[in-house]
């Protein structure tokens, strides 16, 4: 199996180790490890973040290091390390030494790295490199030998950092043309909105609209339950209707069919009375009416139906906190987000309550 993708890291180690949906025993191995070095990866980045200042990373020779620490610490607050921050990551934990080993240790399970046809763990792409820096004192080498030696080392150096581990959702199929569309555009739209928010010249009606797309965007990425694909459909929706996005016709007819087949799965987890308002609501377009109503409550189960497992409360508040904004656009986004996260913890900027102002 080939190492692929980036690995997300937990924004507290101990959240690697948190409750998890059960898993089916052939995939449970696989995952058990991705959960150890997911936890690894915490502990060495708070590890990292702590010595930054520290004689490990003083200038001259360990100026290299300094770099490695700065783009460890620039992905964590993504909470994702790519090729490149992995491979910062294990230099950085290399320079700190005896007090990282067993962090670099638990977080190397499973490592592998990609040179040309070649997949070498952390051990033997390192022992290839000080082998190819380090030849044997007074051993004459040639400059044409010199020259393979110095390719050499770049090829290693340039090598692919990932793991070859199953996470949760790599035991799925291949990914949907769907989900192709929206993990790109989720790319596109993060790097939008993160320009529009450093540039401070956005309009904020135009920072909102583009806001509520990533955040459809990340919820469509994390949907991959029984009714996951109403929020897919929800989003590539939004694409096309407020930004104009082509080709995507087809794929909104299809994934609209099978929306309107998950809502059922939606009202099935609803009191009887209150599934048959919810749809009402839905046919007549009167969801507003609902959410300012206040009779809108969090349903249990609903993100285990969406995402695929109990998606936990930071990482739900991670993808929705972007800028604080006071009224979701698109009423149904609004309610699902009430069905996940509840109105009071939404706040009353966001969803008024019975009562309130």
């Amino acid at each position: 199996m080939e190492p692929k993708g980036e690995v997300e890291i937990p924004l507290h180690p101990s959240e690697a180790t948190a409750a998890q949906t059960p898993l089916s025993p052939e995939v449970n191995k696989e995952v058990l490890a991705s959960q150890r070095v997911k936890e690894a990866l915490g502990k060495g980045v708070d590890l990292i973040k702590d010595k930054k200042d520290s004689v490990f990373f003083d200038a001259g020779d360990k100026a290299d290091a300094k770099k490695d620490v700065e783009t460890v610490l620039t992905q964590a607050e993504q909470r994702k390390l790519d090729s490149d921050g992995l491979r910062a990551f294990f230099s950085a934990t290399s320079s700190i030494g005896a007090e990282a080993i067993d962090i670099e240790k638990a977080a190397s399970e499973n490592m592998r790295i990609k040179v040309g046809n070649r997949i070498l763990t952390l051990d033997q792409w390192r022992a290839e490199l000080n082998v190819l820096r380090n030849p044997p004192d007074g051993a004459p080498v040639d400059p044409q030998k010199a020259e393979e030696i110095k390719q050499k080392i770049s090829e290693l150096e340039a090598g692919d950092f990932a793991y070859e581990f199953v996470q949760e959702e790599s035991a799925k199929q291949e990914k949907s043309p769907e989900d192709i569309v929206i993990s790109r555009h989720r790319k596109s739209f993060e790097e939008q909105f993160k320009k529009a928010e450093e540039r401070g010249d956005v309009p904020k009606e135009q920072l909102e609209k583009i806001g509520e797309t990533l955040v459809m965007l990340r919820l469509a990425k994390e949907a991959n339950g029984e009714a996951g694909i109403i929020l897919k459909h929800l989003a590539l929706k939004n694409l096309e209707e407020n930004h104009g996005a082509q080709g995507l016709d087809d794929s909104i007819e299809n994934l609209g069919k099978q929306a309107a087949e998950s809502m059922n799965k939606v009202y099935e987890l609803m009191e009887p009375g209150k599934a048959e308002e919810f749809r009402n609501a839905i046919k007549e377009g009167k969801l507003e009416d609902l959410i300012t109503s206040g009779k809108l409550l969090k349903i249990e189960r609903m993100r285990e139906l969406l995402f695929g497992k109990d998606m936990t409360e930071a990482k739900l508040k991670e993808i929705l906190d972007l800028n604080k904004k006071k009224k979701w656009g698109n009423a149904l986004l609004t309610v699902l987000i009430i069905m996940l996260i509840g109105p009071m913890e939404l706040g009353k900027q966001v969803v008024p309550m019975p009562g309130g102002n």
